[in-house]
C-alpha cells in the first residue's frame, strides 16, 4: 500500500513546478544524483544540501549538511550539522543571492494536516449562494459569475471570519488550491444552472476535493508528477575520483594542503585568483601537491572505462587555464590576506562558484637562507634618522673606503665611549685585535724562546730530564692568514662571523669550486659562517675558528678536559704528552693520519665524510678531536704511563662510565680506557 503525503514542497522561484509531496520519513535536497530531489546542473547546491525529516512525535525538522548553509524565513542561517524545526508555511532558500533572484533556490513546506484545516474553516465560513434567477440562468461563459469575489458579500458582521494577506499570500503560491478553487467555481455554476434550487457550498468543495485527490493519487501511482524517477545505482569510484568544481573526473589532480582535499589543476587555477581558501572546507591553503596515487587512480579507472573519459576539447581547455607553476609546490610564505579585516557581507551567498571579493594567493619562495645586511645602528635608543635619513653602508675589509679600527687599546671613559659610539655607527668594524694577558705573553715568550732553538732540539728539564721540542710549524699559537686578493663590487652580500660578528664577503658559492682557491668560510657540519680561515679572526678569545681540520688550533688548555671529561685520565694525557715534548697540534696531526688510513674514527664521520682535510669550526673540530684523542690515550704503552696509573682496575662500565666526570675519587681508582662495557 502506498504512503500517504504528509507534507508538500511549493517552489518560491519556479511557480510552473507543481507542488512536491514529501511521503519517507526523511526528503534529501542537492546536487547528487541519489537524492530525493536533485541539482544535478546547479554547481551552486552541494551534494547534499539539506533534507527534511519527520520524527516519530510528528515534529518536522530541516536539517543542513550544506557547507555554506541554509537560509530559514530570510533571517536563520542553519549551519552545517543544524537543524531547525519547520512550521506550516515557513520558507527556506538553498541558495540565494540579493539582487540575483534568477540563481535563487527556495521552497516553502506545507503540513498536509494543515491544510485541511484550512480547507475545512474555509467551507465551514463560505456562504451560501442566494437564488436568484440571473444566477441560475447563467452559463459557463458568464465569466463575471464564474469569478465571483467572496469578500464582495461578506457583510461588515462578517469581517472577523475574512482571512489574512498572508494566508491569501501562501494560497497564491499553491497551484493546488487554484486548481480547486476553479474545479469549485465551475462546479457551482454548472449546478446553479442546472438546478433551481440552492446546493450547499460544502457538499460541492467536498466533491471537487476527493476528485482532486483522486487525480493526484493516480500520478503518484503512474510515477508521473512531483516525484524523481528512478536513479541508477552510483558508481562510488567514480564519485570519489570526481572534482567538486566541475563535476567531472578530476584531469591532473592536485592536492591542497593541509586540509588534503582535491581537485583538477586547471579548475583550482581559476579558483585560486579568487580566494586564498579551499573550495570545500574554506580552510587556507599553506601549499598544493601533485596527488601521484589519485591520477594513478584515475588512469587505471578509465582503462576500465573509456566512455567515461572527458573529451579531448575539455583536457585542452584545462591544460590552458592551469596556472600552478613549482614555485607553489614549496612551502609559502606568510599570507597577507587577513580574514579578520575582511568585512561581513550583507545578505548570505553561496561562494561555491565565486566570492565578492577578489583574493590573490601569494606565490610561495623556495627555502634558501637569505644573507642580511647589518640592523641600521643604534645609539641610546635612538637610530639614525637622527643624523641622517640613510644608515651606514657595511663595509667589510675589502670594501672600498674601509678605514681600519685603531690598534691601540682605550684608555679612559671618554675614549672608550668614543670607541662604542664609533662601533653603534659602523665606523669601527672589525674590531681591536690586542695581545693577552700577562701570562700568556710570559708563556709565549718562554714557548718562542725554546722552538728558536730548531727541529729536533732538545731542553732540560728541572728534574734534570730532557724532551724533544715539536717542530716550530706545530706550534700550538694563533696564526694569522693573509686573505686572498678581492675588492667587494657595490652589490656585494656579506656575511658576518659568528665569532667576532664582523662583516665578511659572502664568497662560499664560489668556493665550492677548488680551482678559485678561496679558503673555507662555513662549517662542513653545523653550516655556520667563520672568517679566520679567509683573513684572520680578530677576536681576542679566538685561537682560530674555521679552518681545517689539521691546522686547527685547539691550544693546551683544552687538555684539562679532554680525554672522556675525566679530569685525572685528562691530567694523565696531559703529564705524557708534556713529558714527550709534544704540542697539541701534532697529537692532531698524528691522529688524523691514523683517521684517513681507517685505523681511527670519530663522531661524525657517520653523517659526514670527515677527512684531514675538511673545513670545520672551533666547536665541531674539537667535538671529534676528543674522539681521536680518546684512541691516541688507548694506543699509549701502558710501561709510559705513571705507576699509579698502571695498578688501577678498569671499571665495570669503561668509557661509557658517567660516574668519571662527577666523583673525582672514583675517576682516579678506576680506569676508564676501555670501549665496552665488561661482562664479568
Amino acid at each position: 500500500m502506498d504512503a500517504e503525503a504528509w507534507g508538500q514542497l511549493v517552489s518560491l522561484t519556479d511557480i510552473e513546478t507543481e507542488p512536491i509531496m514529501l511521503m519517507s520519513e526523511s526528503f534529501t535536497i542537492g546536487r547528487a544524483k541519489d537524492c530525493d530531489l536533485p541539482y544535478t546542473d546547479n554547481k551552486l547546491v552541494s551534494s547534499r544540501h539539506c533534507s527534511i525529516q519527520k520524527d516519530e512525535s510528528g515534529n518536522v525538522w530541516l536539517c543542513d549538511s550544506s557547507t555554506n548553509g541554509t537560509l530559514l524565513n530570510l533571517k536563520v542561517k542553519i549551519s552545517k550539522g543544524n537543524k531547525k524545526e519547520l512550521q506550516h508555511g515557513d520558507d527556506f532558500y538553498i541558495v540565494y543571492k540579493k539582487g540575483e533572484e534568477e540563481k535563487n533556490v527556495g521552497f516553502v513546506y506545507q503540513s498536509m494536516a494543515e491544510l485541511a484545516k484550512e480547507d475545512s474553516s474555509e467551507a465551514e465560513q463560505t456562504q451560501e449562494y442566494e437564488t436568484d434567477a440571473n444566477i441560475l440562468d447563467a452559463t459557463v461563459a458568464d465569466v463575471d459569475v464564474n469569478f465571483l469575489d467572496d469578500t464582495e458579500e461578506d457583510t461588515p458582521d462578517d469581517t472577523s471570519k475574512k482571512r489574512t494577506k498572508k494566508d491569501e499570500d501562501k494560497d497564491d503560491s499553491e497551484p493546488a488550491k487554484k486548481m480547486m478553487k476553479t474545479s469549485e467555481l465551475s462546479a457551482e455554476s454548472k449546478i446553479g444552472s442546472d438546478d433551481t434550487t440552492n446546493v450547499p457550498s460544502s457538499e460541492i468543495k467536498k466533491k471537487s476535493k476527493e476528485e482532486i485527490s483522486k487525480e493526484e493519487a493516480s500520478k503518484l501511482k503512474s510515477g508521473a508528477g512531483t516525484t524523481p524517477a528512478a536513479v541508477p545505482d552510483v558508481d562510488e569510484i567514480e564519485e570519489t575520483l570526481m572534482c567538486s568544481i566541475c563535476q567531472e573526473i578530476m584531469y591532473n589532480c592536485i592536492s591542497l594542503q593541509p586540509c588534503m582535499h582535491s581537485y583538477c589543476a586547471g579548475c583550482y587555477s581559476d579558483w585560486m585568483q579568487k580566494s586564498n581558501e579551499c573550495p570545500t572546507c574554506r580552510m587556507k591553503v599553506k601549499r598544493i601537491n601533485k596527488n601521484h596515487i589519485v591520477n594513478n587512480l584515475i588512469e587505471a579507472y578509465l582503462k576500465e572505462h573509456p566512455e567515461k573519459k572527458r573529451p579531448e576539447e575539455d583536457l585542452k581547455a584545462l591544460d590552458a587555464k592551469n596556472k600552478i607553476t613549482k614555485d607553489m609546490m614549496t612551502p609559502t610564505a606568510t599570507e597577507g590576506y587577513d580574514p579578520d579585516n575582511e568585512e561581513e557581507e550583507e545578505d548570505y551567498t553561496d561562494s561555491d562558484a565565486e566570492d565578492d571579493e577578489a583574493r590573490t594567493v601569494p606565490p610561495a619562495i623556495a627555502f634558501n637562507p637569505p644573507v642580511f645586511t647589518p640592523a641600521p645602528p643604534m645609539l641610546f635608543g635612538i637610530g639614525t634618522p637622527f643624523f641622517g635619513t640613510r644608515p651606514a653602508a657595511t663595509k667589510c675589509r675589502q670594501c672600498p673606503g674601509y678605514v681600519a679600527p685603531p690598534t691601540v687599546p682605550p684608555t679612559g671613559i671618554f675614549q672608550t665611549a668614543i670607541n662604542v659610539v664609533g662601533t653603534a655607527l659602523g665606523l669601527n668594524q672589525g674590531g681591536n685585535q690586542t695581545t693577552g694577558t700577562a701570562t700568556e705573553k710570559k708563556e709565549e715568550e718562554e714557548s718562542e724562546a725554546t722552538q728558536s732553538l730548531g727541529d729536533g732540539a732538545e731542553a732540560s728539564t728541572s728534574d734534570g730530564k730532557t724532551k724533544k721540542m715539536a717542530d716550530p710549524e706545530l706550534k700550538d699559537e694563533k696564526t694569522m692568514p693573509e686573505a686572498p686578493p678581492y675588492f667587494c663590487p657595490l652589490v656585494q652580500n656579506h656575511v658576518l662571523c659568528q665569532c667576532c660578528l664582523q662583516p665578511m664577503p659572502d664568497r662560499r658559492a664560489q668556493a665550492i669550486n677548488p680551482d678559485n682557491n678561496i679558503p673555507p668560510q662555513q662549517c662542513q657540519i653545523c653550516y655556520r659562517a667563520y672568517c679566520h680561515a679567509y683573513w684572520g679572526c680578530t677576536k681576542n678569545e679566538c685561537t682560530g675558528c674555521i679552518g681545517k681540520f689539521k691546522d686547527l688550533n685547539f691550544g693546551k688548555k683544552c687538555l684539562n678536559n679532554l680525554i672522556l671529561e675525566n679530569v685525572y685520565e685528562s691530567e694523565i694525557f696531559k703529564n705524557y704528552v708534556e713529558a714527550n715534548g709534544m704540542s697539541v697540534k701534532q697529537v692532531l696531526r698524528e691522529s688524523l693520519v691514523k683517521l684517513d688510513a681507517g685505523q681511527y674514527t670519530c663522531p661524525d664521520q657517520s653523517r659526514f665524510a670527515i677527512n684531514s682535510n675538511t673545513a670545520l669550526c672551533y666547536t665541531c673540530g674539537l667535538r671529534n678531536f676528543k674522539e681521536l684523542a680518546y684512541q691516541y690515550r688507548k694506543d699509549i704503552p701502558r710501561d709510559d704511563l705513571p705507576e699509579d696509573a698502571q695498578k688501577r682496575q678498569d671499571c665495570y662500565w669503561g668509557k661509557n662510565c658517567r660516574t668519571q666526570r662527577t666523583r673525582p675519587h672514583h675517576a682516579k681508582n678506576f680506569s676508564h680506557i676501555c670501549d665496552q662495557i665488561r661482562t664479568t
